[in-house]
């Protein structure tokens, strides 16, 4: 019962479980996961919608009727609300807000089954403005299409600030059983291929390193013409320096040099340079370093071409 409510949870299998854990954690993985992290959390979300109208409609029910408990008892202690009774301010403000709740929350549940079970942005924000809409028309008799919006956008927030909880607090749940060494069996078993799928994803970066030592090292058949990411950059570099342009071309590609070219290139330069600043320092004291350099033609004039 308690995954009900709070589902992250470690379970107790060892009963259940014949063969002896493993050692590591990771040695339990085995082959890669069918689907990655990110893929079996939709599939939690979806089996967490799939377990019936009442498992998802009644938590926000009791959220509306909360809300409803505190916004009326606010009401019913102001001052110009001293003439009426408090409990029928309070319960009339109970009922609009939990009726308000189960309708919205009722035809969220119905769009997401309609969809087959394919969550989006569209459908709080559709089950809010029909919820407000319905307690409008039966309330005053009319549509009113602000409530509807307001009750939309709001609830469309809400429904955003839970997902976001609740991912993060698996991310942070799963990382620390991965910290603590707990096997995939311990788990609950709603979590499970979700565990496995988070291990596999986040190994070490020991494993990771010796996967990609082996990928690199891995000998290619003879006729196996097909390209990684090195060999790939590899093609495109040779294609892009065959490429040559005009003379009248404004714009050119940077070619590059060799080893020994790029080390004569880099002592010209300084030697450029060195004999540039022994000249300035000679003729003006150092003066014209301090004077904002080939600006102005009074500078230019100090410095040597």
């Amino acid at each position: 019962m308690s995954s009900f409510w709070w589902p992250f949870r470690t379970g107790d299998d060892d009963t259940l479980n014949a063969t002896p854990a493993a050692a590591d954690v990771y040695a339990s993985i085995g082959d890669m996961p069918t689907n990655d992290y990110y893929t079996e959390l939709q599939r939690y979300h979806e089996a967490k919608w799939r377990r019936g109208m009442v498992h998802n409609v009644v938590p926000g029910v009791l959220f509306g009727a909360a809300s409803g408990l505190g916004w009326g008892t606010y009401q019913s202690r102001r001052s110009h609300m001293r003439h009426i009774s408090r409990p029928k301010v309070i319960a009339t403000h109970v009922g609009a807000v939990t009726a308000i709740a189960l309708t919205t929350t009722a035809v969220h549940h119905f769009l997401l089954v309609s969809s087959g079970y394919k969550q989006s942005s569209f459908q709080p924000l559709i089950a809010g403005m029909v919820g407000g809409c319905a307690f409008s028309m039966s309330y005053t008799g009319s549509v009113n299409m602000v409530a509807g919006a307001l009750v939309g956008v709001l609830y469309t927030a809400i429904c955003k600030t839970t997902n976001w909880y609740q991912e993060r607090a698996m991310i942070d749940f799963l990382t620390t059983q991965q910290q603590i060494q707990t096997p995939i069996h311990r788990v609950a078993p709603e979590l499970q291929m979700l565990y496995r799928s988070f291990l596999f994803d986040h190994r070490p970066v020991e494993d990771s390193d010796v996967d990609r030592r082996r990928a690199l090292l891995l000998e290619r058949e003879a006729n196996d013409t097909r390209l990684d990411s090195q060999a790939y950059l590899s093609a495109v570099q040779r294609a892009m320096e065959s490429v040559t342009f005009p003379e009248w071309w404004p714009l050119r590609l940077p070619t590059p040099l060799d080893d020994k070219q790029a080390l004569l290139d880099q002592r010209l330069r300084d030697d450029a340079m060195k004999r540039r600043i022994d000249a300035i320092n000679k003729e003006n004291s150092g003066d014209v370093i301090f004077s904002r350099p080939l600006r102005t033609e009074k500078t230019r004039a100090y410095v040597p071409d």
